[in-house]
């Protein structure tokens, strides 16, 4: 059975400050049920609230930072799957969370980014990101806008032009890319 809600995520914290929150659903490539994404809302509000902590690490487990929403597990029609309306709210109210963050977020990017997972690393201060890891926006792909604020936070991070070429195209954004446009180290 796959992991969800506070049982799908993973909180360690250092010595120096640092808070690594890492989604562990790598059996789903770390999609995001509502429940987990709950949890990670209430981690990242806590965390950044706590003196003791000095930077947030969003992290993966496994191969993917995360593939955003868990559409496996509403295609499966779990009992208790919110309605779209509010797996939207859920979804701007985690990249809100990252936001408002009160300490810099990093996004560990390890692996694919898709959905609002691009969103979540979007939103985070500094994006980091392995060579073999992409951000895909996929939206166009299945004839969806895009979710979490990504139509938003990626013009204002590399510009209209280019994020339009992204949001647009559909295509996987590699990392190469991503460092050459100014959204990735």
């Amino acid at each position: 059975m796959t992991a969800t809600g506070r049982d799908a995520v993973k909180v360690e914290t250092d010595d120096l400050g640092v808070t690594t929150i890492s989604i562990n659903r790598p059996d789903r490539m770390n999609a995001l049920d509502h429940h987990t994404v709950g949890a990670l809302i209430g981690l990242i509000t806590e965390h950044g609230a706590d003196p003791g902590t000095r930077v947030i690490v969003l992290a993966g487990e496994g191969a993917a930072f995360t593939t955003g929403a868990d559409l496996q597990a509403i295609r499966e029609g779990a009992d208790d799957a919110p309605s779209p309306d509010v797996t939207m709210d859920n979804a701007a109210a985690l990249v809100r969370a990252v936001l408002t963050a009160p300490v810099p977020v990093i996004a560990a990017v390890n692996g694919p980014a898709a959905g609002v997972g691009v969103s979540l690393a979007l939103a985070s201060d500094l994006v980091l990101m392995a060579d073999d890891a992409y951000l895909l926006f996929a939206f166009t792909n299945i004839g969806l806008m895009p979710d979490g604020g990504a139509s938003v936070l990626l013009p204002a991070a590399v510009g209209r032009s280019v994020a339009s070429r992204m949001l647009l195209r559909g295509d996987a954004v590699s990392a190469e890319e991503a460092r050459d446009v100014g959204l990735a180290l």
